[in-house]
């Protein structure tokens, strides 16, 4: 069943707009940052719906052009849909004009896609997929239960196979260490292949397992999750037990326990490094 998610605004200050709605007696979500659509976004439960605060983060993104365009206001209308793709594909058959043919990952993991306005009366229309997080985002959460959304996040990515899911999670300045063996518990066995973060590289190399690999389970369970007293850093301990397996039937398993480490860039958490898998 089709139901309203949320209806998108444009605004120049997340900060300003979420004071006026809180003086309403709302309650706004953290803020989020999502890299492919260059925003800030927070969220307002109301009722069985929402309201989406956009910010800019570029003078080049399109919320940024609408605002220079028409002034803030409403931008679009979301509606939420069971089946993502099985509707892209009928639109497509249908020959409805949509902004971008590929579906794509927005805050809280979700999967959207726009629906140009000449193809629906001058409105631009988004539908969007939920996650696995609650649709209504009905309360701020604690530092601990933002850093279990972003491991479970990280899960979901390896489940779909999603390369931009992913994405979502890592910091910009994020390095990756590996351990030879999960025997190596010694760092001087340990090996730097990735490198610093690099979207392009790192989303191209997620890309090609992704297309060469079946999943054949994805077991993960969060042991414990620390956060700092400032609560601007924390870490994650989770055990992995991730099988790939390639067309020619060889193996690739990820088996063991990792230490995920999380910063806080202004209301976002970001992976900026991981240590592991390790056997203890």
């Amino acid at each position: 069943m089709f139901t309203i998610d949320h209806l998108g605004i444009a605004v120049k200050s997340l900060a300003a707009a979420k004071n006026i709605y809180e003086k309403l007696g709302l309650t706004a979500s953290a803020d989020e940052l999502v890299e492919g659509e260059q925003v800030r976004v927070a969220m307002l439960p109301v009722g069985e719906s929402r309201l989406e605060l956009l910010e800019a983060t570029s003078e080049n993104s399109a919320i940024a052009k609408f605002i220079a365009k028409r002034g803030e206001g409403l931008h679009h209308v979301c509606l939420r849909v069971p089946d993502l793709s099985a509707v892209v594909a009928r639109l497509k058959n249908d020959g409805v004009r949509l902004v971008s043919n590929d579906i794509k990952v927005g805050a809280g993991g979700h999967r959207y896609v726009f629906v140009h306005p000449t193809s629906t009366g001058g409105v631009l229309l988004e539908l969007v997929e939920p996650g696995e997080i609650s649709p209504q985002n009905e309360a701020p959460t604690t530092a601990s239960d933002e850093i279990e959304e972003i491991v479970n996040r990280e899960t979901r990515a390896w489940d779909r196979k999603d390369v931009e899911l992913l994405m979502t999670i890592l910091h910009p300045d994020m390095v990756w260490p590996f351990p030879r063996t999960a025997q190596s518990h010694d760092p001087m066995d340990w090996v730097m292949v990735l490198g610093r973060y690099d979207r392009e590289r790192w989303r191209k190399g997620w890309q090609e397992l992704f297309d060469t690999h079946a999943l054949i389970h994805n077991r993960r369970q969060i042991k414990k999750v620390e956060v700092s007293e400032q609560e601007d850093g924390a870490f994650a301990v989770v055990d992995v037990d991730t099988l790939w397996r390639d067309s020619n039937g060889n193996d690739f398993h990820w088996k063991g326990r990792a230490c995920k480490i999380y910063t806080k860039v202004g209301r976002d958490w970001k992976m900026i490094m991981q240590t592991g898998l390790l056997e203890y």
